[in-house]
């Protein structure tokens, strides 16, 4: 009996090291764990019978199968929310504009942090409140994760919400509009939550690129000026860079939380 708990102990040490961790091989696990190669490999083979694990092809190293996951969102979330506080704040700074974290819940874009600007005309903070995911920047990113198929299914006979004259308000146009913002890494909303407002917005992943929320710079679209079509501005390349350059930050400090 004691071995077969011990045996259970290992296992779940194991997948739990799995969800911190890139895809890793039985020797860098067994030395994280203590046990030996042969105990890690029995158990993970075992595992990926199971379903649990999976081998990541060309490599043969071992992650979580898809869909497994020992962490709830929230618990995850939190973590990025704590991990995230001075980037959120240095973002403000070097942007001067007001920054969010967001996440989806069902079709609406909810954001859960902020940190506004200093400046008299700004994007007020808006932790709280929810819009439609399909007319903020923090939405399009996120959604891009779903798979086209996943989308019609969610969208199928739903009638967009307009809040303004430049929302997205056909489906198929906003499917395009979503797989873009995939390609690109990033989203954008031009006046289409608010009129003179803009907003971009990239994704905070968990060590195994699953989506934990959004990141996003909101302004004054007098002030930061969009380029044409899918070419950005001085102003959108800067803001980008420093998305970009934050995002990697919390990604690395929430690894290590």
């Amino acid at each position: 009996m004691v071995d077969q708990l011990q045996s259970v102990t290992h296992a779940l040490q194991l997948l739990r090291l799995l969800e911190r961790t890139a895809p890793s091989g039985v020797s860098d696990l067994s030395k994280e764990l203590g046990v030996s190669s042969s105990t890690v490999h029995r158990l993970l083979t075992t595992m990926v019978s199971e379903g649990f694990v999976r081998q990541v092809a060309p490599t043969k190293k071992y992650g979580l199968a898809r869909g497994i996951s020992l962490t709830s969102p929230s618990d995850i979330l939190a973590r990025c929310i704590r991990s995230a506080e001075d980037d959120l704040k240095l973002l403000r700074d070097s942007s001067g504009e007001t920054v969010h974290l967001a996440v989806l819940n069902g079709l609406n874009t909810r954001y859960v942090a902020a940190v506004e600007s200093d400046r008299m005309m700004k994007v007020t903070g808006r932790v709280g409140e929810e819009a439609p995911a399909h007319a903020t920047a923090a939405g399009k990113i996120l959604l891009s994760y779903r798979s086209d198929d996943e989308l019609r299914r969610l969208y199928n006979r739903r009638v967009l919400e307009t809040p303004t004259e430049f929302t997205i308000g056909d489906v198929d146009v906003l499917l395009r509009e979503i797989a873009d913002a995939g390609a690109r890494g990033y989203g954008r909303n031009i006046s289409e939550s608010e009129i003179g407002v803009y907003t971009m917005a990239v994704v905070v992943e968990d060590s195994r690129g699953k989506p934990v929320c959004s990141m996003s710079v909101a302004g004054p679209s007098a002030r930061i000026i969009a380029g044409s079509g899918s070419t950005l501005s001085p102003d959108e390349e800067h803001i980008l860079s420093l998305l970009t350059h934050h995002k990697k930050r919390i990604e690395q400090a929430l690894a290590g939380s």
